[in-house]
Parts: C-alpha cells; sequence; structure tokens
C-alpha cells in the first residue's frame, strides 16, 4: 500500500542525521549461492552499517519490509562498533539472541518491496528503500556503493630487499621497522622470490624476478626463513578506505607493517606459521596442491589501515620453506587498497560482489542488472557459425573474450557477429561508456564435434541411454590436483529415452566449473576421476540441482575403474543405506566425454586413442558435504567456542589427511598405521581450536569408556553416553555385509551434531566390496575379507564394542531388521535390477559395452548382465551365511492387525530354540542376556488376545557364539488391535505446531545449558473419533518438519492426543513428566520447524496422506503462537489441505506453551485487562484495572503482567508479580497503582508509543506459567485518555471517552473528526469514496493523520480541515486526474467548494460485504523524542454488509451515512442507508452554529435571539436560533382533570446532547418530570408534552446537557 504523495522514482532515505545514524548498506534478496546461515541455508540478508565514530546500539529498534507494519522486527541488545557492520538474515525464522546470528520474521521479496530502518519508537524510518527496491537477481546484492577508488600500493613484481638470516642477531628483529636500513647480506631484487628445482608438475621460476632467486643462501645458511622488506610510498593527504593483501606463496609466512603486526580479522596475517615464530622457523604444512601457490590468497587487512604513514611505508615477510629438502619456495606479494574519493554520495546499485559484513565496492564493483543475449544456445555444432550478441541499449557496449578470460572493459568490444570455428566458451557483459559500469557477465560454451560424435552410428549423433556429461579444459590436458578451469554441459535424456549430442540437443546444465582429479590410490588409474565444483561466472562456487540431486557445489564423478565392472558397488549400498534412514549420497549413473586436447570432440573406438575423448561410464556422486540435505548437522561458526555452538555440527573420519585437515590419534595411539582421526568438516582454516578440542577431548571420553567398562566386564554402559549405538552397528553391518575389504580405516566418515551423540556414517567408497577384482572380498561365508582387509570385530574401539554382550545384540536386532527390509534380498535384487535397466543390457551398443571396450580391450571383455547377476548371487549368499549364524527369529501367527476380542495366537519355534514372549511390548531378553521378568516362555499353548496387545517374542539357543553372534535372535512384534482402527485421514488430525517457542527460562537454562528455543518445538496429533486409534506405522515424511520419522504402537483414545516432540529433556523441563508420557516420537537431526512456516506431512501405515499442509506467520495466521508464547493449534475439523491451510481454521493456544498431550492449565478465569491509563497529566500516574467477568471470586496471586513488547523467554512475561492472596471478586474491579508495578520504571507505560500488555496466570507457588488471561494491545493516546475495554468487560480494546477507574468503564471516545459516510458497494460503475467531517468547533490539523484499513491514505503535512467541512477521499488523484474528478462530482452533485482527495493507495478498495476504515489522529511526541509520530485511533468503523447493518447500502446505489456525532463509528446504529451525499457532512452543535446562527453570541450558552432560550437548547428543540421562539404552555382542561403542559420538541438525531423536562414545586430543586408523553414523530423530530395536575404549585423546565 502506498503512503500520500510518493515520489515515483525510487530513492533511499537517510535523516537529517545521516552521518550518526545507522544505514541500511547492503542486502541481498536473491540469495542463491552466496552466504550460508548456522543451518546451511541461504536466506536472504540485509547488511546494516554504522558510519559514525562511536558505537550504534541498535537494542530495540526494528527492520521492516513493510511500510505500514514498522515494527515488524526487533533487534535484540546488539551493538555496531564505530565505521562496522552487523548482517541480519531476512529468513523468517525470527531468531533474536544476542551474539547469535540474528534472523528476522520476513524474506525480501526478489521483485521489490519497501525496506527501512526504524527507530525503537517503531516510526522514525533512518535509512529506507522507498516505495521499493528495484527488481533483484540472483546473487546480486544492492545497495549503496562506497565513494572509493582503486589504489595500488606495489605490484607482485615490485623492488624488494631480501635476506636470509643468520642468527636471531643477524640481521636481529629491527629489521621489520620502518626505518631499519638494509646494509650487508640484503639483496635487492624484485618480486617474486623463491626457486624450484623440480618443475616437473608446476613451475615456480617465471614467478622468481631478478635477483630473487634464494636458494643458495637458503642452503648456506641451513635456514628455511627467508626475510622480506618491500617499501612503498603513500602521498599525502590520501584518505584509505581499504586495504587488501594478496599473496602467492609456498610453504608459509608472517606479515608485519611498519614494525606491527599486519592484522586481518584481528589475527596477525599469517599461513603454516608457527607460533612464535623465530628467526630460524620453518613451515609448519605445505599447500596441499602446488599449483595452488600460483594463485593469490586474499586478506583484508583494513584494519591495520590506521599503521599508514605519509611517505615511505614498509611491509616485511618472513616467509618459510617447510624443509630443508623441499624443492621449491616461493613468496609473491601484492598490496593493494581503495582510497575515499571525493564528491557526492552515490546513488544505490546492484554490487556483482556482494560483501556482507564488509565496506561496499565502489564504482568499480557496481554491476549493470542486464545480461547479453546470444543468438545461439550452449551445444554441439559441425559447422562454423557466426554468433550475434545483443542487448546493449544507448551508451552501452558489448564487451566479451573467447578464451575464458573474465570480460573487462577492455576485452574485445563487439561490433558485428562472432566466428565461431572450434569449441569456444565465449564469455560477454554489457559495459556502460558513460560510468564504466559493468553488465551481469554471461558466457555460452559451444562444443565442436566432428563426424565420430556426429555420425556415430545409424542413429546419428552419439546418444546414450544415460545422460551425458561434457567437460571441457581447451586444451589444459591430463588433470591432476591442481583445479583446471573447465565449461560443463550435461545433456539428459527426452522423450525417447536417450541423451544426444546431437546439434539440436540443449544441454540442461552449461557450467563454469573447477575439475581436478580426485582419489589416492585411483588418481594413478588410466580412467581418471573427477572432482567437479559449479561455478557462477564470477568464479564462485554455485548450489546446482543435478538430475533430481538436491542443490549443491560439489560433486564427484567417479570412473569405477577395474574393481567395480558394475559401476554399482558404491551406488546399492549408499541406497540401502538411505532406505534405512542413515544419509548416503546420492548417485546417478551418467557417461562422460572429456575433450582435454581443444581439438573436435570426438569418439575414437580404438583404445587408449589420445584422440579418444570418450572416457566412459561413470557414478556422479554427492560429496559428503553439511547441509540439510546431506549430513544434516549444524553449520559451526569460528566464533563459536562455547557450548552448545561448540558441540557441533562436524564431520570427522578414519582417513588420511589432507594438508587443510586437522588430524589427531587418540591417547591409546588409535586408529594406529598411517590412518588418523580427521575433522573433514569444518576445514582446518575454519576450524576454531576449543573445536577441535571439543571433538577431541569428547572422542577421548568415548574412547576411555568404552575401554575402561570393557576391562570391567560392561558392569557399566556409560559408553553409550557418547555414541549413537544404532548407527554405528548399521555402519558396521553394511561394511561387512559387502565386505568392504577397506571398511572402518579408510574414508570411515563419523558425524556429531551440536548437542548430540557421535554417529557412524556416512558410507563412502565402497568399490572394493562385493566379489570385486580385488581378490580379499570373494568368500561369501567368511566374516572379513582376507589379507589385510579390515576385521570388522576388531579394528580400533569396534573390538571394544564387540566385547559388550549388548552391542552384540544391538548388531544382531539391526541385522534381521534390516534383513525385513532395506537387506532382504528381493529389495537388494530390485536395486540391482534398476541399475541394470538403465543400461538397456539388450541393446548392442550400450554403455557399458562402451566403457569396457574403452578400458578393457573389447565390448566383450565383460557383460554388465553378468556382472550385475555375480553382484546379485554373491549378496545373497553371503547374506544367507550370515543369516546362519545368528539365532533364527520365531514366526508368529496370525499376522498384526485388527482382531476380535478371544483370538489366539501361536508361535513357530526355530529348531534347537526356546521361545520367549512378552505381552505388553518389553523385551523377553534381560540386559546381559538373561529371561526378563516379564517374559512369558511359549509351551505350544496358543496365547488369548482379549484386548489390544503388542506381542513381542525371541528365540533363545544355548552354547557359546562367536563375535557377533549371541544366543538370542533379534525381536519379533505383532501388535493386535481389539477395538480399534489403524490411524487414517479419517480419525487423525494434526491438533497443534509448536513452531516457534520462547527460549529457555532461567530455570530451564540452568537445568540444560545448551538448550535453545527449538529445542521446545512439537507436534500433537488428536483421534477426532468415538474409535481408540493405533499410531502405528504413522510417519512424517522427509523434511517435514525434518528427518523421516515412523511411529511405534501407541494407542489413542477417543479425544486424546500424542505429540512428536525435538528434545524430550527439554520437552520434559518445560511440561513435566505427565506430558512427556505422551511423546510418541522424536524427530533427529538439526532441522526443526522453520519460524517462518514450512510444510508437513504425515502419512498413515499404508503412505496414504492424513495430513499435508503448509502453515504460515503471516497474515491471518495466529501472532502469539509466532514467538509470543503461544502454540499453533487447529480449531477445525477438515482434513483436507484447504482446511489446514485456511489460518482462520487456527488459533493461539491460551496455555502458556501450549498444553501438549494432556490438559494441564485450568479454563480462562474471565479476568481481564479492562483499562489502562498509560499517558497521564500530572498528578495521575499510570495505572491498571482488572476486571473479574466470571461468575466466582478469583485469587491473582503469583500471577504476572508484563509489558514485554515481544518477549523471547519466559522472564519477560513476568515483569510484575500480583502479590499472593489478592482475591478479586465476581463482577469485581481491580486497580493496579504505578506505584506498585513500577516503582522504580521497570514497566512504564508508554502512552505516547502504544505497547502491550500481557496478564499470565500462574501458579503461585512454583511460577510455573498457565493461561495467557489476556493480552491487549494499545495505540498512542491522547494525555488524560484512558484505554479500556468499550462496552465495559467484553468489547474491544479503544480510547474511552472518560477514565472510570474501579467502576464501569465508559463509552468510547468518539474524536470530533468523524468518518462519516462510506460508499462501499456501489452499482455499476459508480466509484467508491469515504467522507470526512468535522463536527468540532476548532480547526483539526490532519498532517500526518493516517487512513487504515480497507483503503489506506497518508494526510499530508499541512492538511487542515475547517469545522463543518466535509472532505472526500476517493481511489483517483483528483489534481493529476481532473477530468475523473470532473466526472465524480457530476455523478454525485459534489459542489466545488468540497475538496476531493486522493488517491488512496493503488489497488485498495472497499469491501463489499464488509470492512474495515480506522482514521488515526496525530498524539503529542514524547519531550525526549520529539521526531516522534504517535498514531491514536480518532473514528472505527467496522461495517458490514448485513443486518444489524444498514443491508441496502451493499450494491443498490445507496451509502452509508452516519447519524449524529457521539454514537461510537462501529455502532450499527450510528449508520442509515440512503443516496450518496458526498460532501454533505453530517449534524453536530458546531455545524449547525456555523450554517445557521447569523449572531455573533453563538455559544452554545449564549442566546443569538434574546428570547430565554440558549443556542443549545434551540438547537436540540430544532428552533431557529434568530428569531423569538416562545415554549408552548397552557392549562389543558383535559376532560375535567386540568393540568398544566408544557409542549416541546426534540431532534432525536443530534445525539450530542440531551433535552428533557424538569419539574419543581419551589424552585430550588428540579428532578425529571413525572409526566413527559410522547405525542407524536415526525422524521427525527419528536413532539413531546409534560404536565402538571393544578392543584398544586409546581414550574416546569427544559434542561439540555451536552453528551460525553
Amino acid at each position: 500500500m502506498r503512503p500520500f504523495l510518493v515520489s515515483l522514482l525510487l530513492f533511499v532515505a537517510i535523516s537529517p542525521l545521516a552521518k550518526a545514524d545507522p544505514v541500511i548498506s547492503e542486502f541481498c534478496a536473491s540469495n542463491q549461492n552466496g552466504l550460508e546461515d548456522e543451518d546451511d541455508d541461504r536466506p536472504d540478508w540485509v547488511e546494516i552499517h554504522n558510519p559514525d565514530s562511536v558505537s550504534a546500539d541498535l537494542t530495540n529498534w526494528y527492520l521492516t519490509d513493510n511500510a505500514s507494519e514498522k515494527n515488524k522486527w526487533r533487534f535484540p541488545a546488539v551493538t555496531i562498533a564505530p565505521g562496522g557492520y552487523l548482517v541480519v538474515f531476512a529468513s523468517g525464522k525470527d531468531r533474536r539472541v544476542t551474539g547469535q546470528p540474528l534472523h528476522t520474521n520476513f524474506s525480501l521479496s526478489a521483485d521489490g518491496e519497501f525496506l527501512g530502518l526504524v527507530r525503537p519508537n517503531g516510526s522514525t524510518v533512518v535509512s529506507q528503500y522507498n516505495p521499493s527496491f528495484p527488481a533483484q537477481f540472483p546473487d546480486i546484492s544492492y545497495g549503496l556503493p562506497s565513494n572509493v577508488s582503486p589504489v595500488t600500493f606495489f605490484t607482485e613484481s615490485a623492488a624488494a630487499q631480501w635476506t636470509v638470516p643468520t642468527s636471531a642477531t643477524v640481521p636481529g628483529t629491527s629489521w621489520i621497522q620502518r626505518n631499519f636500513i638494509p646494509g650487508a647480506g640484503w639483496t635487492s631484487a624484485n618480486l617474486g622470490l623463491g626457486f624450484d628445482t623440480n618443475t616437473t608438475a608446476v613451475d615456480y621460476n617465471p614467478q622468481i624476478g631478478a635477483n630473487g632467486n634464494t636458494r643458495t643462501a637458503m642452503v648456506n645458511a641451513a635456514n628455511r626463513s627467508c626475510y622480506v622488506r618491500i617499501p612503498f610510498n603513500v602521498p599525502a593527504g590520501m584518505s584509505i578506505a581499504g586495504l587488501k593483501l594478496r599473496v602467492k606463496y609456498d610453504d608459509g609466512f608472517i606479515a608485519w607493517l611498519n614494525g606491527q603486526p599486519l592484522l586481518s580479522g584481528n589475527t596477525q596475517v599469517r599461513r603454516n606459521c608457527p607460533n612464535p615464530v623465530q628467526w630460524n622457523s620453518q613451515a609448519t604444512g605445505t599447500q596441499p596442491v602446488d599449483a595452488d601457490s600460483l594463485i593469490f590468497t586474499d586478506f583484508d587487512v583494513t584494519e591495520s589501515k590506521g599503521l599508514i604513514v605519509t611517505g615511505q611505508n614498509i611491509l616485511a615477510i618472513q616467509a618459510m620453506n617447510v624443509n630443508a629438502t623441499s624443492s621449491d619456495f616461493l613468496i609473491r606479494p601484492e598490496f593493494a587498497g581503495e582510497e575515499f574519493a571525493a564528491g557526492d554520495p552515490l546513488p544505490a546499485a546492484y554490487f556483482s560482489t556482494p560483501t556482507p559484513g564488509a565496506r561496499n565496492s565502489g564504482s568499480s564493483g557496481v554491476v549493470i542488472p542486464q545480461e547479453v543475449t546470444f543468438s545461439r544456445q550452449s551445444g554441439t555444432f559441425t559447422g562454423n557459425f557466426n554468433l550475434t550478441l545483443g542487448g546493449a541499449i544507448s551508451g552501452q557496449q558489448i564487451r566479451y573474450t573467447t578464451d575464458g578470460s573474465t570480460p573487462t572493459a577492455s576485452s574485445l568490444l563487439y561490433s558485428s557477429p562472432v566466428p565461431v570455428a572450434a569449441s569456444a566458451r565465449i564469455r560477454a557483459r554489457i559495459v556502460s561508456t558513460t560510468t564504466g559500469a559493468l553488465g551481469f557477465i554471461g558466457a555460452r560454451h559451444y562444443e565442436l564435434i566432428d563426424t565420430t560424435i556426429a555420425n556415430y552410428d545409424a542413429n546419428g549423433a552419439f546418444r546414450s541411454c544415460l545422460p551425458i556429461v561434457v567437460i571441457n579444459n581447451f586444451g589444459g590436458g591430463d588433470t591432476g590436483e591442481a583445479k583446471q578451469d573447465c565449461r560443463v554441459q550435461l545433456y539428459d535424456r527426452d522423450v525417447s529415452g536417450f541423451a544426444s549430442l546431437a546439434t539440436n540437443s540443449v544441454p540442461i546444465i552449461n557450467l563454469r566449473a573447477a575439475v581436478n582429479r580426485r582419489g589416492r590410490s585411483s588418481s594413478g588409474f588410466p580412467k581418471r576421476s573427477w572432482n567437479i565444483e559449479f561455478q557462477d561466472e564470477s568464479g564462485a562456487g554455485k548450489d546446482v540441482e543435478v538430475l533430481g540431486m538436491p542443490a549443491d557445489e560439489d560433486w564427484a564423478l567417479v570412473g569405477c575403474y577395474d574393481f567395480d565392472r558394475a559401476f554399482m558397488r558404491n551406488q546399492w549400498i549408499y541406497e540401502v543405506s538411505r532406505q534405512a534412514g542413515r544419509w548416503a549420497p546420492r548417485t546417478r549413473l551418467v557417461e562422460v566425454v572429456f575433450n582435454q586436447n581443444g581439438n573436435a570432440l570426438s569418439f575414437d573406438p580404438a583404445n587408449n586413442n589420445a584422440n579418444n575423448d570418450y572416457r566412459g561410464v561413470y557414478v556422479l556422486i554427492e560429496n559428503i558435504r553439511r547441509g540439510s540435505d546431506r549430513v544434516d548437522v549444524a553449520n559451526m561458526e569460528p566464533s563459536e567456542t562455547t557450548l552448545p555452538g561448540v558441540s557441533g555440527g562436524f564431520i570427522f573420519k578414519v582417513d588420511q589427511p589432507e594438508a587443510d585437515e586437522f588430524q589427531w590419534r587418540t591417547q591409546r595411539n588409535n586408529p594406529a598405521g598411517a590412518d588418523a582421526l580427521v575433522i573433514h568438516r569444518p576445514k582446518l582454516a575454519d576450524l576454531a581450536t576449543q573445536q577441535s578440542s571439543y571433538l577431541v577431548n569428547y572422542f577421548q571420553s568415548f574412547e576411555n569408556a568404552v575401554y575402561t567398562e570393557a576391562s570391567a566386564g560392561f558392569t557399566t554402559r556409560t559408553y553409550r553416553n557418547y555414541i549413537d549405538s544404532e548407527a554405528w552397528a548399521d555402519h558396521n553391518i553394511f561394511s561387512m555385509v559387502s565386505k568392504n575389504v577397506d571398511a572402518l580405516r579408510l574414508s570411515a566418515y563419523y558425524h556429531k551434531d551440536r548437542a548430540g551423540k557421535m554417529a557412524a556414517g556416512p558410507l563412502w567408497d565402497f568399490d572394493r566390496s562385493v566379489n570385486s577384482t580385488d581378490g580379499r572380498d570373494n568368500e561369501t561365508n567368511t566374516w572379513h575379507g582376507t589379507g589385510d582387509g579390515t576385521n570388522y570385530f576388531l579394528f580400533a574401539w569396534w573390538s571394544q564394542l564387540f566385547q559388550d554382550i549388548e552391542f552384540r545384540q544391538l548388531y544382531v536386532d539391526r541385522w534381521q531388521k534390516l534383513r525385513d527390509g532395506p537387506l532382504a534380498t528381493s529389495n537388494v535384487n530390485s536395486i540391482l535390477d534398476g541399475y541394470l535397466a538403465q543400461f538397456r543390457p539388450a541393446d548392442t551398443n550400450n554403455p557399458a559395452k562402451r566403457d569396457y571396450a574403452r578400458w578393457y580391450g573389447s565390448a566383450t571383455s565383460n557383460n554388465i548382465t553378468t556382472e550385475t547377476a555375480v553382484m546379485k548371487n554373491w549378496l545373497s549368499s553371503r547374506s544367507t551365511w550370515i543369516d546362519s549364524q545368528f539365532a533364527t527369529r520365531p514366526g508368529i501367527l496370525p499376522a498384526a492387525g485388527p482382531v476380535t476380542a478371544g483370538q489366539t495366537v501361536t508361535f513357530t519355534v526355530p529348531p534347537g530354540s526356546t521361545v520367549f514372549y512378552t505381552l505388553d511390548g518389553s523385551d523377553p531378553r534381560a540386559e546381559g542376556g538373561g529371561t526378563s521378568a516379564s517374559a512369558l516362555q511359549y509351551t505350544g499353548t496358543p496365547v488369548v488376545v482379549s484386548a489390544t496387545t503388542k506381542v513381542t517374542a525371541r528365540a533363545q539357543r544355548s552354547g557359546s557364539f562367536a563375535v557377533p553372534a549371541t544366543n538370542w535372535s533379534g525381536p519379533v512384534e505383532a501388535l493386535y488391535l481389539v477395538n480399534e482402527s489403524y490411524a487414517s485421514a479419517a480419525n487423525l488430525r494434526v491438533s497443534a505446531i509448536n513452531y516457534h517457542p520462547l527460549d529457555p527460562d532461567d530455570a530451564e537454562a540452568l537445568a540444560m545449558p545448551e538448550a535453545e528455543g527449538g529445542d521446545f518445538e512439537w507436534i500433537e496429533l488428536k483421534n477426532v473419533s468415538a474409535g481408540a486409534v493405533n499410531l502405528q506405522n504413522v510417519s512424517f515424511g522427509e523434511g517435514s518438519p525434518a528427518s523421516a520419522l515412523t511411529l511405534p504402537a501407541f494407542t489413542l483414545a477417543p479425544g486424546a492426543r500424542a505429540v512428536v516432540a525435538k528434545n524430550v529433556q527439554a520437552f520434559t523441563l518445560r511440561y513435566g513428566a505427565a506430558a512427556a508420557a505422551r511423546i510418541v516420537g522424536l524427530w533427529t537431526g538439526d532441522g526443526g520447524l522453520d519460524n517462518a512456516g514450512e510444510a508437513i506431512s504425515v502419512l498413515d501405515r499404508n503412505g496414504a496422506v492424513i495430513a499435508e499442509f503448509n502453515y504460515d506467520d503471516e497474515d491471518d495466521w495466529p501472532e502469539r503462537a509466532d514467538g509470543d508464547g503461544s502454540a499453533l493449534e487447529y480449531v477445525a475439523l477438515g482434513n483436507l489441505t484447504s482446511d489446514y491451510e485456511n489460518p482462520l481454521n487456527w488459533k493461539s493456544s491460551v496455555a502458556v506453551h501450549g498444553d501438549p498431550g494432556i490438559t494441564s492449565a485450568p479454563a480462562l478465569s474471565g479476568v481481564v485487562i479492562n483499562e489502562i491509563l498509560a499517558n497521564t497529566v500530572t498528578p495521575q500516574g499510570d495505572a491498571i484495572e482488572l476486571r473479574n467477568n466470571g461468575p466466582a471470586p478469583v485469587n491473582l496471586g503469583g500471577w504476572f503482567l508484563s509489558h514485554s513488547a515481544d518477549p523471547e523467554y519466559g522472564e519477560d512475561l513476568k515483569t510484575y508479580r500480583i502479590p499472593d492472596n489478592t482475591v478479586l471478586p465476581a463482577g469485581g474491579y481491580l486497580l493496579i497503582g504505578e506505584a506498585a508495578f513500577s516503582p522504580n520504571g521497570e514497566m512504564s507505560l508508554d502512552g505516547h508509543r502504544g505497547g502491550s500488555l500481557w496478564l499470565v496466570s500462574a501458579d503461585p507457588a512454583n511460577g510455573k506459567f498457565r493461561n495467557f488471561e489476556d493480552a491487549p494491545e494499545w495505540t498512542p493516546v491522547l494525555p488524560g485518555i484512558a484505554y479500556g475495554r468499550f462496552p465495559d468487560g467484553s468489547g474491544e480494546f479503544t480510547p474511552l471517552a472518560s477514565y472510570t477507574p474501579s467502576q464501569a468503564n465508559s463509552a468510547a471516545r468518539v474524536g470530533p473528526v468523524q468518518i462519516t459516510e462510506i460508499h462501499y458497494h456501489p452499482a455499476g460503475v459508480t466509484p467508491e469514496f469515504v467522507e470526512i467531517s468535522n463536527t468540532g468547533s476548532a480547526v483539526e490539523d490532519l498532517g500526518r493523520w493516517t487512513l487504515r484499513g480497507d483503503v489506506d491514505f497518508d494526510f499530508p503535512v499541512g492538511f487542515t480541515i475547517a469545522p463543518a467541512e466535509a472532505i472526500v477521499l476517493v481511489a483517483f488523484d483528483p489534481v493529476l486526474q481532473g477530468s475523473q474528478a470532473t466526472s465524480f462530482r457530476n455523478q454525485y452533485g459534489v459542489p466545488a467548494g468540497v475538496r476531493l482527495v486522493g488517491p488512496w493507495s493503488a489497488a485498495d478498495t472497499l469491501g463489499n460485504t464488509g470492512g474495515e476504515v480506522r482514521l488515526r489522529r496525530l498524539v503529542p511526541p514524547p519531550e525526549e523524542e520529539p521526531a516522534y509520530v504517535g498514531l491514536m485511533v480518532e473514528d472505527e468503523v467496522n461495517y458490514l454488509a448485513s443486518t444489524p447493518w444498514p443491508s441496502t447500502a451493499s450494491g443498490t446505489g445507496s451509502s452509508i451515512r452516519r447519524v449524529g456525532v457521539r454514537k461510537w463509528g462501529s455502532n450499527p446504529l450510528a449508520w442509515t442507508a440512503g443516496a450518496p451525499g458526498p460532501g454533505s457532512g453530517v449534524g453536530g452543535y458546531s455545524a449547525w452554529r456555523i450554517a445557521t446562527i447569523t449572531s455573533p453570541a453563538g455559544g452554545p450558552n449564549e442566546d443569538a435571539d434574546r428570547d430565554g432560550l440558549d443556542n443549545f437548547v434551540e438547537y436540540l428543540l430544532g428552533s431557529d436560533p434568530n428569531s423569538f421562539t416562545a415554549l408552548s404552555s397552557a392549562i389543558d382542561p383535559n376532560n375535567g382533570s386540568p393540568r398544566f403542559v408544557l409542549n416541546y420538541s426534540v431532534r432525536k438525531d443530534r445525539d450530542d446532547g440531551t433535552l428533557s423536562a424538569f419539574q419543581s414545586g419551589a424552585l430550588n430543586q428540579w428532578t425529571p418530570a413525572t409526566h413527559d408523553e410522547l405525542i407524536s414523530t415526525s422524521g427525527a423530530t419528536e413532539l413531546r408534552r409534560a404536565w402538571l395536575p393544578l392543584g398544586s404549585r409546581g414550574f416546569l423546565r427544559l434542561e439540555a446537557y451536552e453528551a460525553p
């Protein structure tokens, strides 16, 4: 909605004190591949910059995306350092915890919308994009460019001096100082410095400048350190905005500037440098890949700009080699920055490189939001063609490159079509010829194919039944460890079932990518495997959804060379793991063509031919990374060094470490050999010391526990506190069943989520398994492989775990459970057959044959069908053998399900076994291996089922069995339902959702320090049928709300409820043991219910939908459930998505925190906050009045009052505790003064700004909350005006006509400026309007007043309305649209003197069936903030088109018009229907006086015509105040009963006063006349007669009173 007189152009508005005020300096409204939050999501973000020289306190400030809701999201206690930045995620997650990442309760619209930063008063906007920011683009930010220009202090070839120190004193420590003068032993050279004696892989020599070879000096001095000084000059007057050090290095270094440490992120710039550093230190590590040393590593060192001086400066670097035998060494720095430029601030613009949390780019970083158009899509071609580029407009050029480099303003100028004759990557962008600004980079990849591809076979061009990946490194040759800049195209299958490289095929992916060789032993295979990192055109990582797999930037192309000729050994076990609920990488089969020679893409069937770009069949695999779609653990920030953040999430492994990974071994030297425990994520550069120490200590505690308890015979099992035992068992089973010979000791991954246990997995690298060509994995009937294949039961910690009979039994249980599902032979065969079918094995030239011909000599050297059959047979045989090693499970008959009472149950007993069973769902096996006390031995007698029963049975065999077997089988279960039904859409509802709980209160935080608000989330299910319902196998879909979850057997009686919770400990703390007993399931992983709304999916045991919907936190969804202490409760009966997604079918819970599972809080008491005084006039004080609307007294002792604007914690609702034994009688009032609830100002009621009040009932003994008894809100009010309920006790909170403490409230205040006519549903095309009239006696200044509701309008400053004036608000602009104004006046007969005002907000209309029109007046600001704009309700109309409102005004051509001036605007009796008369106004004494009285004596108590009747009396009589009026009095014979009569008239439409007859016997006391009769009614006038009987002395008079 648009405010009055807005500019038609976008502007960024900053208050006059902009130098001191924070500003919205940058935001990103389409963050696809940029900044991640702590959940690994990429939400929108907003950056706030403090440009001032002192800290900016943003506590209780607001961010909003709605100009009409300026207090939409409130900052917690947070400050921004001088010149600093604060990034707030606009995610909708609504997180406001000081010291943690901040998230608003809204997201930004990429289509453009308002964005503002608002002072704590909730109205003063200090920085805004108004009326809306322009459309936004993926990964492009928008904001205020820095007025800076680039500067280079020295280049990578600059002059320098260097020396190799020979002792601690030569040259000593002063060499880093600016005034040090290099003498003997120092060499003048040009950068870079170093040497390279082995140039086989990467040659550093071209990087070495004149006199820069340091090898001889370093060898002679036997020192791995080299001192380097680079001088540079800074001219006088330069104002430095930023500094950047760029370094190419191998292997380590540390830097100083003018003798002081050069800082980045408050840490001295260093890489692979010991601490402390000595004169002869050597690097602590190496570059992971030599080629990385040729790429600049950048350091933002702006924080050290204060060290720069005018004149000569010195950058000093101590460079270090890793050891004396190293063949190479390099140091080559470059120092640059930006300086502030003179001139006006630059207008808001787009940035190609977002800089959240840092200074924005200058004009050089501004991007034009345009992209070049290409006349041809990416793809293949056979003949030369001309490429046409377009998209530039006047004042713009197109610049392009053909070598893959980034196009700049100096690149090739496009002037005519570009000829394309060879494989090419054309990159182009638009350049402004006036500002130099650059547009988005567009790119196309055209792959020239020769006849071996173009005419591959009789079908034409090369095609495949698998997707085809085309990679081109444009002559880069064979890949190595170094990443190559490549283009990747992906061609998917069309409706024919084939992907094709024909020239008319369009790739579904055409992206830049960094590609390098992957693997250790496999890196030497002739069939390479590769890592692929998808990138955007700037070179930043880009998340991409590939072939239906969730978006990410990192992928692996695994060649499956030699060992896995079925291409399935990784795929099948990953799929089994996922089916078992353990995430493993998703996979896709593809064929790969890799052009490495720069020639046309070719397919040469001759093996090992250099021109053969065909690489064969590959498996495209997700890499192991953190993320909600991959390993679902929390994303740790380096700053998270205390609990709970320091506790996760980690991904670690047993493997050989990479150079960028932290490694360690335990105190028992586990794991032995060349491998180590390695933290895979976070990488070393992002890993805080406290984080690595936490995991090292945590793992050591586990190891200590399991070894100690094993040696003690496992009399205790505290090791379970550290590991997810079931996940560890599954991981070992997957390794064992496939006989992965490298399992557990290589590529063996683990993960630990925040505040969670260590889980084994995900699986990785199973190529040497399942009877591969490795040879160690051939036998099916042994536990582990031959030779040095891993012994799954003896390796490291596993050896101790398998000494525990309980872990062994878990292993047996899990194996037999998995054999029922994921590892069932039929399921495994189905998985493998599915992969086989993708190859179309019956085709004479299928992908497998092509691969075999390429790598094994001929297409018939192997057979994909045979390879698959080998795997199937081997796995079937092995699984059968494993089955035989364990005790066989008994059978149960009949099958589980609904049965009648009296059903008999029997068991099949495995040979040599005894069957034990229970009927209460407990385990018949006791811990330790014995028989449970509740177990019964089956003797052949059938078991009779008379009520719903869960039967659990195991078979026990005698004897001793080797690891991992035990005496017991796994359990079998059968649930027999008697008079119960399985849950379904007909009988089960999602009844409540606690998606945004309050954060832990003090007691909860003390009991559970790691708890966060999200730990208290839950979903409630309710049985809505008349019969019992069982929840067995009800499931929540993946991601709804977190990981997939299947519920166990759980009976719900009619009306009963059950809970699925996030954290059982947190839930129990808040709701108690009785509610916790209703928990039927817990979801796992770091995910949870999204504060901004998300999908919920509940399925029955057969997979049919029970409930599937999205909840939300905006529009009409209940507000208090969004973080203010309530749960969201479903109050409807329907089970359709449309039912659940109707926000009117939900309400905020009355119970604080909700009432999950059971009803523990009592019903509402009936006590309400009835009246408040918040804007006082001396000697008044703030006051709160409570009223008991209930039928019985209520003890309020221990209840709480709070004025928290936005509660985050329970304590926020406990500002004032009502004293014990405060009893409020039925119908009674309790007035609580400011001295009681706010003796020290802790709960001052703000009448200038408005606020909220909470009345919360609680248990006086322990302070536990019960209900939100009341929670009214109030707006600013005029001084002395009370806010309260009208009607008394039950109505809405509104300004009142008068303050009535401790008694019934007065009527609602009706202001002098009123909404007097509404034409809401015109007939035909006649326009709508709203009439506003001034019924008072003074001119009213409407400047900054607003109209809100169905239509919005803001009155401009200086707008006034005279007494008795009526103005008409319309939807059009009467000034700019004069013809429309003339038509309006003609249609309605509006006089020229009546002002038409508009337009109200575009597209706004008055509701046809009902609506709201609310007029708000400006309230004087608080003294301490004179610029504050506070608005109170002046008049409000909530009308309906049906009775009791005048119903004839809807669609008939009539409007509704105000009757009188003292009735409340939402009172139907205040309105009548009739012909529209915009501008005719309404009555009232002031309007009557102005229109009628000609004498200056126009006051209500004056008598203009001197007839003895005051003007106000004549107004009520309806008589003429300008001529003498005599009251009609006489003696009436009255048929023999004479009487003295006074006849008078009363205008009933004049409700601002009352007129009635009074009588007196002696003129000293007057009472209402005993006899006052209605004679007749004519229109709005009543004729009345007051009389006294003759025979006694008496007097009659008329009295008039002004209505309140």
